[in-house]
């Protein structure tokens, strides 16, 4: 194509962002468009004043399964038609002179490549940025691997639309670029596979996949776009592309979005490192066996975070909605367990600690335990904890309130006493239940204890296990 004066602008109708035009109305005079109030060039938005201002348009671009049969329809009407796009726009738009032709081809060309890159590099961050996802609770690790399969599964899908668009043409047959196609579609699968096997129980595959392909559809395309015309600007003859639009503008739209997607990268990672480090304190409070007394051992797959909701739940007989949301928790259950009989258990407990923001916050929750609604609620909870481990139950725990009882020399801790019947077939089962609750500092300790063979534990042990419990917590300064 010759080298115009300005640069021809056109509207493009595509079938998808990977098919390239094949039919074109060239106006012999610039037909004006808009103003509009939503527009993008190249994938990158208009700015607003040339939304404001509309834009003068020299040739319309459509993508058609038969170019042919809409000719013979437009030479019906006794419209020109011509299979010379240079020659159809130089009646439209003057060329410039022979010396200034390079130049204005070079100029093209390094347009094409500032929208490629710019692109492209929207496409990788839009995916990394959507795999850090703000205010997840996790490590460093695991963010990590949410932005490494984001990003993988971006390369791949960006790989996958590049050799589809391009293995009809001749160009897209070049060998080093099927290498480099493979290269970057084999290291993007190792590195999804890399992400994938460090799963854990916390974060498991299949979610950390969801989320890789949500971020993935997002980022991909735009990734594949840059690359398409990265690749494009380098074969091309030295005509270049004529409907690149050149505005000194974008470049610093896009250096700006960049800067504000790597910047917000960095706030979402030090939120969850600091919800991490948080949670990693609360498991630290936690006891473990060797605090307890002999026969306790873990039990019920291992530490559970609570997130989301269970994080704004607070001790019964709170209002939720004048008290803040908890920072972080973790729970961790033991089984007294039975000589011989692995599977059952003589007793059980659940250890929660809820960290609230502030020490005054959690002195606020637990003054709760002398509210007219505790004992209800409590009843309530800790008959709907022994049922969950009754598979012959029938119906729904009751829970006589027995009283309330301290631990000499701890403070802050109460123990309600609670007699549970558990409805069978026929019959029911009868076990004895204490919930503790205790504050330390700015946590807050939730300890139902459930008896389910009466002389297996004694009061001596019950109060150990609770000290041991105030003890750990104290001692880690939360």
């Amino acid at each position: 194509l010759p080298a115009f004066e300005r640069e021809p602008r056109r509207v493009h109708l595509p079938r998808d962002g990977f098919t390239p035009a094949n039919f074109a109305f060239v106006f012999r005079f610039p037909v004006h468009v808009g103003p509009f109030t939503r527009g993008a060039g190249q994938v990158i938005p208009l700015a607003r004043g040339e939304r404001g201002r509309g834009i003068d348009v020299d040739l319309l671009t459509l993508t058609l399964d038969d170019p042919a049969q809409l000719a013979a329809v437009m030479r019906g009407l006794s419209i020109t038609s011509s299979t010379d796009l240079g020659a159809s726009l130089t009646q439209a738009i003057p060329v410039v002179s022979p010396e200034l032709e390079a130049a204005v081809f070079e100029r093209r060309r390094r347009a094409a490549r500032r929208t490629a890159w710019k692109t492209a590099g929207v496409g990788l961050m839009m995916a990394g940025l959507t795999g850090a996802r703000p205010g997840v609770y996790g490590s460093w690790e695991t963010m990590g691997r949410f932005v490494l399969a984001s990003m993988a599964t971006a390369v791949i899908v960006a790989v996958a639309l590049a050799a589809r668009q391009s293995g009809s043409t001749d160009e897209g047959r070049s060998g080093l670029r099927w290498v480099g196609r493979a290269i970057a579609g084999v290291a993007a699968l190792v590195g999804l596979a890399v992400a994938v096997g460090a799963s854990d129980r916390i974060v498991g595959a299949r979610y950390l996949l969801m989320w890789a392909a949500v971020a993935g559809g997002f980022g991909g395309y735009l990734l594949g776009q840059g690359l398409r015309g990265l690749a494009s600007s380098r074969v091309e003859p030295v005509g270049g592309d004529p409907f690149t639009r050149q505005t000194g503008r974008r470049w610093g739209t896009g250096a700006v979005a960049v800067i504000l997607s790597i910047a917000l990268i960095g706030v979402a990672a030090a939120q969850e490192q600091s919800a991490a480090n948080l949670t990693e304190d609360v498991r630290a409070a936690l006891v473990d066996r060797g605090d307890l007394p002999p026969g306790w051992s873990g039990c019920c797959g291992g530490d559970r975070m609570l997130r989301g909701d269970s994080l704004d739940t607070h001790i019964c007989g709170s209002d939720d909605d004048a008290l803040p949301r908890h920072e972080a928790s973790v729970e961790r259950s033991f089984n007294l367990g039975v000589p011989g009989h692995p599977d059952l258990a003589n007793a059980h407990f659940d250890l929660t600690i809820l960290l609230a923001p502030t020490v005054r916050d959690a002195e606020a929750e637990f003054e709760a335990i002398d509210s007219v609604d505790y004992v209800e609620c409590t009843g309530v909870s800790i008959g709907k904890t022994a049922r969950e481990f009754q598979p012959n139950a029938t119906d729904i725990a009751d829970a006589d309130y027995l009283g309330r009882e301290t631990i000499p020399g701890v403070s802050d801790v109460v123990i309600d006493r609670f007699h549970i019947r558990i409805p069978m077939s026929g019959t029911f089962d009868a076990i004895e239940g204490y919930f503790v609750r205790g504050r330390v500092g700015r946590a807050i300790l939730r300890l139902p204890i459930l008896v389910y063979v009466s002389d297996k534990l004694n009061m001596a042990e019950r109060d150990d296990i609770v000290r041991a419990a105030v003890a750990k917590l104290d001692a880690t300064n939360l």
